[in-house]
């Protein structure tokens, strides 16, 4: 185990704010995280204390990029607190939300089956393609038992090379209703996959990366999620029905017609830079309202 002091993560916001993918969950503050071949589980003690079930080297060098430990959240969330009343309470309850840097794979294949059918369809099927190709691996952990998980190859080309066991299973596995949406999903994967020797998105521009996606068939707003958790491009903010949800919940000195003048407002100057966090902050509070008596933390 390793042991190190991280300020603003809180394990349960940053997975309850449907952001992670390859998360499970073992009880509160206590998660398996799964990441494309990398595994590992995290534990939240007091004091801002984690244990990681890995070794100093390779929290270094895969989980400390994976949590965006380079960003000051802490400088981020107080910019929030400064733009207004219903921003300052969801900047203050949404405190210890990240967005994780994720595999490429994993969450390409979680936000086009999100694309073509829905969350909870989504979080199966990644699921099931970890399992039809990657290899399985059995971790004992302290407290909950023994885990099962399945790591996705390192080489893109290997998953293409046998994509055929991964229709098969989803051939075998697929409920009858889902099975238009799962084919189109499955296409549009492999097209992304096969064709990722031409691309390198980590050094491409951002409007490029967007625009590659969405011409295989991709959302706008799937393209823009794949930028944000797998690139790091924190200047997007993503407009989708949650998002102009949570924005007509906002109760704020300025007035916003709708989700995208909002958007707007946020996408100018210093506020650029913490576009997509803020977007993230604003969905967590939405999906978890305040509970009468709360008001006193931020006012």
């Amino acid at each position: 185990m390793y042991y190190i002091k991280i300020p603003f993560l809180d394990l349960d916001k940053t997975y309850s704010s449907k952001v992670c993918t390859g998360w499970y969950k073992i009880r509160d503050g206590k998660y398996c995280i799964v990441d494309g071949s990398s595994f590992v589980t995290v534990e939240q003690g007091y004091s801002e204390m984690f244990g990681f079930s890995c070794s100093e080297d390779e929290f270094y060098n895969y989980w400390y990029d994976y949590f965006n430990l380079n960003i000051d959240y802490v400088r981020q969330n107080y910019m929030i607190r400064h733009m207004g009343k219903s921003l300052k309470r969801a900047a203050i309850r949404g405190a210890g939300i990240r967005i994780p840097q994720q595999n490429f794979v994993q969450t390409l294949v979680r936000e086009v089956f999100k694309d073509n059918l829905n969350d909870y369809a989504a979080i199966v099927f990644e699921d099931m393609f970890r399992r039809s190709i990657g290899k399985k691996h059995r971790n004992t952990v302290r407290g909950s038992g023994p885990f099962t998980w399945y790591s996705l190859p390192l080489d893109t080309e290997d998953i293409v090379r046998h994509y055929s066991k991964i229709v098969d299973t989803f051939k075998r596995e697929t409920p009858s209703k889902s099975k238009k949406g799962v084919i189109k999903s499955l296409k549009i994967i492999k097209a992304i996959l096969s064709d990722l020797k031409w691309y390198n998105f980590r050094y491409t521009d951002t409007d490029e990366v967007i625009d590659i996606l969405v011409g295989y068939g991709l959302s706008l707003s799937a393209a823009q999620y794949i930028c944000i958790k797998c690139f790091n491009r924190q200047d997007l903010f993503v407009i989708d029905d949650v998002t102009d949800k949570a924005v007509a919940n906002i109760d704020d000195w300025e007035e916003y017609e709708d989700a995208r003048d909002f958007a707007d407002w946020v996408l100018i100057d210093e506020r650029v830079e913490i576009s997509a966090y803020l977007n993230e902050i604003i969905r967590w509070d939405m999906y978890n309202p305040p509970k009468p008596g709360d008001e006193m933390l931020w006012e």
